[in-house]
């Protein structure tokens, strides 16, 4: 297969610089339309292609176009070629779905800490921090901001004091 400069984009070697780390060697734009800051993206894209214990990428596929590289030594040359594989990728989702079977997304049923602060005072109507630390397992500071939160939107209200600790009871509509 032989490549044309209206399947590469752009071509560009990074290099390892002990002092600096990944560093841009040098760059050549193919195409017009294709603009990368490279300076912004070379030590990710160094770090994606030459990290890890034996698994390493050789292509990464962006939605406009995607990345192969070749190591040489401590250098990584680049080139980044047009979003031609999208049929590919259209027929290996094809395959995909027909050969798994469809999941169906199940969210959790689980209650926000300030709904189940709202459920245990409308059935206990008055409480104090310490009594309801006995339902969280938070300290006071953080119920107490959960509880400021909950009397800013008008659901609970201050109810006198028990010693030093403040009252907070559920409203009723």
């Amino acid at each position: 297969m032989d490549l044309t400069s209206d399947q590469v984009k752009s071509i560009a070697m990074i290099g390892f610089d002990t002092l600096k780390g990944p560093v841009i060697e040098w760059k050549k734009n193919l195409a017009k339309d294709f603009e990368i800051d490279l300076n912004q993206f070379c030590t990710p894209f160094y770090l994606m292609f030459r990290s890890g214990n034996g698994i390493k990428p050789r292509a990464i596929f962006f939605d406009n176009f995607y990345v192969v590289a070749f190591p040489e030594e401590m250098n990584l040359l680049l080139l980044f070629l047009s979003d031609g594989m999208q049929q590919n990728f259209e027929a290996l989702l094809k395959f995909a779905k027909k050969h798994f079977p469809k999941t169906i997304m199940k969210k959790p049923k689980e209650k926000t800490v300030k709904e189940e602060m709202l459920e245990i005072l409308r059935k206990q109507q008055k409480m104090t921090i310490s009594e309801l630390k006995e339902h969280f397992k938070f300290n006071r500071r953080t119920i107490r901001r959960y509880l400021y939160e909950l009397l800013a939107s008008g659901q609970i209200k201050r109810d006198g004091k028990r010693g030093r600790e403040t009252i907070w009871a559920f409203i009723l509509d």
